[in-house]
């Protein structure tokens, strides 16, 4: 059986996260992480490249998630508009 989806009915959303992320020294260079977040890891040679990092490696997670049916986390702060 197959279903015809009428995409007009779509309209799209825009979602927020909030989640906390640990940045820490090391001896190379600075490391961030999500505790609730397992195996989300970011490096990066000054604090602003590790957030720079992070930032672009949650968005492939949050991708990576929605694309195989993951669930989303579930700490986090969702805000959506239309």
């Amino acid at each position: 059986m197959s279903a015809s989806v009428n995409k007009k009915c779509f309209a799209p959303l825009t979602i927020k996260f909030e989640v906390g992320v640990v940045i820490e020294k090391d001896e190379t260079g600075f490391i961030a992480y999500c505790p609730v977040l397992k195996g989300l890891v970011a490096e990066g040679d000054t604090e602003k490249e590790v957030k720079k990092n992070f930032s672009e490696s949650f968005i492939s997670y949050i991708n990576s998630a929605l694309k195989h049916g993951d669930p989303l986390p579930i700490c986090s702060t969702f805000k959506y508009r239309k």
